[in-house]
């Protein structure tokens, strides 16, 4: 079996950019040699686009543009916050990378190759996250929080591995079979089961429906009045709606009796979203602060520190994450990046730009009580693919 250069390079990326606690604690060198390896192909990346921008073979996207100014900003609030601007960089060079490595890979195919690679790397790590949980039902170890972590960590931290699975396989299902195959529905089926299997209900209910919707999209999709319907619901303007609504029905949880008898009586979830209604309240608090500019990126210890919470590893919300990081400018910049990816998506709205669409508005529904995916290695990735993927229309 031949191995391609594209094939090496694709899978270095993404093992330079995964960060799996269970490796670190087993290899301590192991984020140094990764960090070192990123800023290594970022700047090779950089040399490299400079050099094809000025013999005009090369245009970077509106979205990773969008993307790097984000990247900056929080870097300079962090910077003048004299917060941590090593770890800052560390956190932003894996999403960084992998979006300028897939931006140079448009209008070639081999962008649906290279999503092929990622798929595979994606599917062991889950898949050995899958046989950990298997054999080792109580969790591998313990940290200083929590006993249920298994190969790809506690609850939610695993949808950084899922959710981007679930979305290559099926881009490339179709890319290279027209409909979805039983490879990408084992893919379903791994993610959800290790998700639910560890607990995290609103990540694996997110995958659930984002498979859901997913198929819906491949299975017949020929025909005006169904591509009309997809364009209606898949709208930045809906889509936007949609969360706007969701956000109001979250905070009403905290007010309405009925719901958290629901919550307490019947799910058996702590009414307050597990403590995560007073992290809200406490970042928000601190927030005030700084409203236009933010903290900075905060870690973990900075966030404890913020909400003097043991348990606030994170704002647990992805907005109120962006807010503290880089306050109302860095919000406006993530909003930018939300309209770049959709833009011209009623003239160009292939199935490709659909999957990634609805992989988007995912990170949105997750995002309202999760951190996980905000500034994780796809953490933009798939904002990235709703505006290249239009312009790879080749045939397999």
């Amino acid at each position: 079996m031949k191995i391609y250069k594209y094939q090496i390079e694709s899978a270095l990326i993404l093992l330079l950019c995964m960060d799996v606690t269970y490796l670190n604690e087993l290899f301590h060198k192991l984020p140094f040699i990764q960090y070192v390896g990123r800023c290594v192909l970022l700047v090779y990346l950089l040399i490299n686009s400079i050099y094809q921008i000025k013999h005009k073979k090369y245009r970077v996207s509106g979205v990773l543009k969008s993307i790097i100014i984000f990247v900056l900003w929080i870097f300079w609030m962090t910077f003048i916050r004299e917060g941590e601007v090593t770890e800052c960089f560390k956190i932003f060079s894996a999403p960084l990378l992998v979006c300028f490595y897939i931006d140079q890979k448009r209008n070639n195919i081999q962008i649906y190759k290279c999503l092929l690679v990622w798929t595979k790397i994606l599917f062991i790590f889950v898949f050995i996250d899958f046989l950990t949980q298997i054999a080792f039902p109580n969790g591998i170890y313990r940290d200083s929080m929590y006993a249920l972590n298994w190969f790809l960590g506690y609850k939610t931290s695993r949808l950084a591995y899922t959710l981007p699975l679930c979305v290559f396989s099926s881009i490339v299902s179709m890319w290279r079979n027209g409909k979805i195959i039983w490879k990408t529905w084992s893919c379903y089926l791994l993610s959800i089961f290790t998700l639910f299997y560890s607990q995290a209900t609103a990540a694996s209910v997110t995958v659930l429906m984002t498979c859901i919707l997913i198929n819906l999209i491949c299975i017949n999709r020929k025909g005006r009045f169904k591509e009309r319907i997809w364009e209606k619901l898949l709208d930045f303007k809906f889509v936007l709606i949609l969360y706007t609504i969701i956000s109001i029905l979250v905070v009403y949880v905290q007010n309405s009796p009925q719901i958290q008898y629901i919550l307490v009586n019947v799910l058996h979830k702590d009414p307050t979203l597990t403590t995560r209604t007073y992290i809200w309240k406490l970042c928000i608090s601190s927030l005030a602060q700084h409203p236009l500019t933010g903290l900075g990126y905060l870690n973990t210890l900075d966030y404890q520190n913020l909400t003097n919470n043991p348990y606030a590893t994170s704002a647990h919300n992805m907005s109120l994450s962006i807010l503290i990081s880089g306050g109302f400018i860095a919000i406006c910049i993530y909003i930018a990046i939300f309209f770049m990816a959709w833009r011209g998506f009623k003239k160009n709205a292939n199935v490709e730009k659909k999957i990634s669409s609805i992989a988007v508005i995912a990170l949105l529904v997750v995002g309202m009580t999760s951190s996980a995916m905000v500034f994780s290695t796809c953490a933009f990735i798939f904002y990235e693919l709703m505006e290249i993927l239009d312009r790879c229309r080749l045939e397999h």
